[in-house]
């Protein structure tokens, strides 16, 4: 794929940062959204710290920064998990999450959809999960990635004609600092493991692999590719 600009919403750690990483390695051009900002990413990329669920902010950040650098390929990465029963989930939490998930990906995307059609290229790539098919407990996150997943497969029937296309790319059990979080204990990760069929978590780095490998596919859009080690075979 030749030089491009990208938009990681995200990229601070856990998928996304590999996802910087490879990009960068290739020699794109990357700039960066994330509630928090590392040092050492502020001084090697143009960078914007965003609370993701301040709509104002965000709404204000997409019309008017976002659309004046002109990128036209975006890697919507961003999210968090709780776990909450459905009867005992309030509106503020469901709310906030589709904000995350939902509400802000349309508004970056739209900004960055517009550039895609004026320069008639470009790609819109977003980190669902095998939860936005697969219950799991999980109610208000799970409901909100399988907006993500019709929301991306809009945007790609907008787009194919423009020269712009959208995917998402669903991981299973990742080892991420979002994962360390949920599996919070030793025995806890060694038994996540112990119920995937490859019987391992998978690494950011498998994942930045596959979004990049797939980037130079021009007949993939609208859907959703599975990485998961086999985990949706058995939930």
């Amino acid at each position: 794929m030749k030089k491009s600009s990208f938009l990681v919403v995200g990229g601070n750690s856990g998928i996304g940062r590999s996802i910087v990483d490879i990009l960068d390695s290739h020699g794109h051009d990357v700039t960066i959204c994330d509630k928090v900002i590392s040092e050492d990413l502020s001084k090697t990329h143009q960078c914007f710290q965003l609370d993701l669920r301040d709509k104002e902010s965000v709404d204000i950040f997409s019309k008017e920064l976002l659309s004046e650098l002109g990128i036209n390929n975006l890697v919507y990465s961003a999210g968090y998990q709780e776990n909450v029963d459905i009867l005992e989930l309030d509106i503020n939490s469901w709310e906030n999450m589709f904000c995350v998930n939902v509400g802000s990906a349309f508004s970056i995307s739209q900004t960055i959809a517009r550039n895609i059609e004026k320069q008639k290229n470009g790609v819109l790539v977003y980190l669902s999960s095998i939860h936005g098919e697969i219950i799991r407990e999980i109610p208000h996150y799970s409901a909100s990635k399988a907006a993500q997943n019709m929301m991306m497969k809009e945007f790609a029937y907008r787009l194919a004609t423009s020269g712009g296309r959208a995917f998402s790319i669903a991981p299973g059990s990742i080892d991420t600092p979002m994962l360390r979080r949920d599996l919070s204990t030793e025995e806890l990760f060694w038994e996540g493991e112990n119920n995937i069929p490859m019987k391992r978590h998978g690494s950011p780095d498998e994942v930045a692999k596959l979004f990049y490998s797939i980037l130079e596919i021009e007949y993939l859009t609208g859907t959703v590719i599975v990485i998961d080690g086999g985990l949706s075979l058995v939930i």
